[in-house]
């Protein structure tokens, strides 16, 4: 194949406008990358071209990609040369980028159409949901007399991309030339979207650094520059650092130097702790602490202090058909797992946050917060990393449910009884209210002693969330779907109202989605 007489020539058109005021939330612009991919050697995609566009409401993409008819040949591999051109966007007021129709004389072109729209989910999440069209040149068989490639259209891909975190998709084009009535092999090629939340520059610039565990006369610097404290104490926040990774120093009355790296991230605290935290515990190595009040195991988790619950193996009831969007009940069967008797606090994190110097949550509360409170405003991400950290894991939709009403297919956790402030936190009446602390409502335990499984707040779960799944759901161990775009949340909160604390009610989040509800608590397998 003469390589030079490649050619690959891309096109992205965009057109924009807002949404009506108050159709999504305040916050910066969605910036939507759209890539070409190709095949190339050793099986790695090349990039034909791409093109970035911010996106405030509502943007349709054209694109297409054009090659030498002349150039093919059978290894599909060798199409396009690296380093081919880049993308060039089309001046304002030229035509659209065309639609799998010639571009020159020798020359076939694959291209499609994007449409993006940002969406609100819940409470402060936004989506941008993407809708694909794309067009196939059909080669005709007989050369005499034709005219050309028929661009034929070809079946609609949505996708839907949280971008509170980053989000990539992949969606299989065709780039190659078809005798009519015929289809690719293979798809061939790929384009990738790539969303990302585009903040406005006066949210980008600070972030804090919370120092725990000085010493009366300890001095700080940060990146070798000296601070002073305002006042002598054992916690201080530095406002106003400069997102990115910071070197902290803290050097004692006795000249002693202990330092830090911590990464600081725009509009949130990272703690940075200068105490010991004694020595991490991996694998099963827990601290029997004997039967609990209601006659099952607990032990203590070393590395975060956390007492948990064992489940013992056996079949319960799952789902109800008379909870809120009906459940589907079905019988299903757990090996033995441990779980939380309580959600992590805000405490437990600090520690967390500390040791891997991961930013605390980005919001800030409205309500006086203790070290014994659940923490809040986390990510399905962040509440992973926290139970990976503590040699734990996040539990599956099943164990949560299982841990919460046990084998006698009660309604609620602690019976059939309505809920009570006696039992839960949740919505009593219209207002302001607040998650309590984990240890509080003991009236409220579930059959195996686990405290606040309804209402106080909703709990991540390793699940992704699927509306139909029980449908499909092995009788044994079920973990969830293998993909989705949401995670399964379980509970209630002190939000919710009275009925949302069943322990059937399911509900989900995107994984990049935090609120002042939302909150976790870790689980454990046993060793064979």
């Amino acid at each position: 194949m003469n390589l030079a007489r490649v050619l690959v020539l891309a096109t992205v058109v965009f057109s924009t406008w807002s949404l009506p005021a108050g159709a999504f939330l305040p916050g910066g612009e969605i910036e939507l990358t759209l890539e070409v991919l190709y095949p190339g050697p050793g099986g790695r995609n090349r990039v034909a071209c791409s093109r970035t566009q911010s996106i405030a409401g509502h943007a349709v993409l054209h694109w297409s990609i054009a090659w030498d008819a002349a150039s093919f040949e059978d290894d599909r591999a060798s199409r396009f040369t690296p380093g081919a051109a880049d993308c060039e966007k089309k001046a304002d007021g030229q035509a659209e980028a065309p639609e799998g129709s010639e571009v020159g004389s020798g020359q076939l072109s694959v291209g499609g159409s994007l449409s993006a729209t940002v969406r609100r989910q819940m409470q402060d999440e936004r989506v941008l949901e993407v809708t694909s069209d794309m067009f196939v040149p059909r080669v005709a068989t007989d050369e005499a007399g034709s005219d050309g490639p028929e661009p034929v259209s070809e079946a609609h891909h949505s996708r839907t991309l949280n971008f509170a975190q980053g989000a990539s998709t992949y969606i299989p084009i065709a780039l190659c030339p078809l005798p009519v009535g015929t289809d690719c092999a293979d798809p061939s090629g790929y384009l990738r979207l790539t969303a990302r939340e585009r903040l406005p520059e006066e949210r980008l610039v600070f972030g804090k650094i919370h120092f725990a565990g000085l010493g009366e006369n300890a001095q700080l610097s940060l990146d070798g520059f000296e601070l002073t404290r305002p006042a002598a104490g054992r916690d201080w926040t530095l406002d106003l650092v400069e997102p990115g990774i910071h070197r902290v120093e803290l050097q004692d009355h006795n000249g002693a130097s202990i330092q830090r790296l911590v990464r600081v991230e725009p509009g949130r605290t990272t703690v940075a702790a200068f105490q010991s935290s004694g020595e991490s515990v991996a694998g099963f190595a827990l601290e029997p602490l004997g039967e609990n009040d209601q006659g099952y195991l607990e032990y203590r988790r070393p590395k975060d202090q956390a007492i948990v619950i064992r489940i013992p193996e056996g079949e319960f009831l799952m789902g109800n058909s008379e909870a809120e969007r009906s459940p589907k009940e079905h019988r299903v069967w757990l090996s033995e797992f441990l779980i939380d008797k309580t959600g992590v606090t805000w405490g437990q994190y600090k520690q967390f946050a500390s040791e891997t110097g991961t930013p605390m949550p980005a919001h800030e509360t409205y309500w006086t917060i203790t070290d014994r409170q659940p923490v809040v405003y986390v990510t399905w991400e962040e509440s992973r990393a926290y139970c990976q950290w503590a040699g734990a894991r996040l539990p599956t939709e099943a164990e949560r449910e299982k841990a919460a009403r046990g084998t006698d297919g009660r309604l609620y956790a602690w019976g059939n009884e309505e809920p009570s402030p006696e039992r839960a936190v949740f919505r009593v009446s219209w207002g302001y209210g607040h998650p309590a602390e984990v240890d509080s409502h003991p009236l409220g335990a579930s059959p195996y002693g686990a405290l606040h499984m309804g209402g106080n707040l909703w709990e991540w779960c390793e699940d992704w969330y699927e509306k139909d799944y029980y449908d499909a759901s092995p009788f044994e161990n079920p973990t969830g779907p293998p993909a989705g775009t949401a995670h399964v949340v379980r509970g209630g909160s002190w939000d919710s109202r009275p009925a949302v604390l069943n322990a059937s009610v399911r509900s989900w989040g995107h994984r990049g989605y935090r609120d002042g509800d939302f909150g976790f608590r870790c689980a454990m397998s046993i060793p064979d």
